[in-house]
């Protein structure tokens, strides 16, 4: 039961002789500039960022080592826990690129009352309403998704295929998620103006759709949680 789409694709700040000159970096908002600093051949030096989970961790490397195998100097700063901490952090230059997902970006951080839902709408959104100084790269044509994620005996019991399906029960569900979850369209937010569906509680869980969640799930501490469809005990 997934939520709205996303796809992979990188968030741009800053310029370097790799990505083609555009300019020093202007604070989201603020009209402040920042410049990269310079390494050889004149070129800025690159910081790549990610979240703090292994998906994005993964592409961040991939992202760092490509610059880097053109002659680019590149640092990682990885770990972020929200695009709370991590848009300020491109809009202001401290990160040059970022592997995003567009869909979460712009309901987030860009236009939380944003109704594009597609691919293309998300894109032409971002392109419209993004900063001059930022820059979204093409996507990828991987998707990933927040989902909300039930035990295969949990659906069977309560013969659930979609998320309206929960409507019945719902009020004596705990869901389980990142804290974020609770304030976004595509968690309990959304739930709640889309699809009616108020939960009786919500537990906090720290580890983005890992271990923690699933054994959260498999232990019934709770009745479904913030699950990656990209993750693969997702079924």
């Amino acid at each position: 039961m997934a939520a709205p789409l996303v796809a992979t694709a990188i968030l741009v700040a800053a310029w370097t002789g790799a990505l083609g000159e555009r300019g020093p970096v202007a604070s989201c908002g603020t009209g402040q500039t920042t410049a990269g600093q310079t390494t050889r051949g004149g070129a800025s030096s690159v910081v790549v960022g990610a979240f703090h989970f292994p998906e994005s961790e993964l592409l961040g490397e991939i992202y760092a080592d490509a610059l880097r195998a053109k002659g680019i100097a590149v640092t990682t700063q990885f770990g972020f826990d929200s695009r709370e901490v991590s848009y300020p952090a491109v809009c202001t230059g401290q990160i040059t690129i970022m592997p995003e997902y567009n869909g979460a970006l712009l309901t987030t951080s860009v236009n939380p009352q944003s109704t594009a839902f597609t691919t293309g709408q998300v894109d032409m959104a971002l392109e419209a309403e993004l900063p001059p100084s930022l820059m979204i790269g093409e996507q990828a044509q991987a998707q990933d998704r927040d989902s909300v994620t039930v035990t295969q005996a949990f659906a069977r019991k309560y013969h659930l295929r979609s998320i309206v399906d929960l409507a019945p029960i719902v009020g004596n569900m705990e869901f389980g998620g990142p804290q974020e979850f609770q304030g976004r369209e595509q968690g309990t937010l959304g739930l709640r103006q889309k699809y009616g569906l108020t939960p009786k509680g919500f537990t906090f869980l720290n580890d983005d759709s890992g271990p923690q969640s699933i054994e959260a799930l498999v232990s019934n501490q709770v009745q479904a949680a913030d699950i990656f469809t990209s993750d693969p005990w997702n079924k």
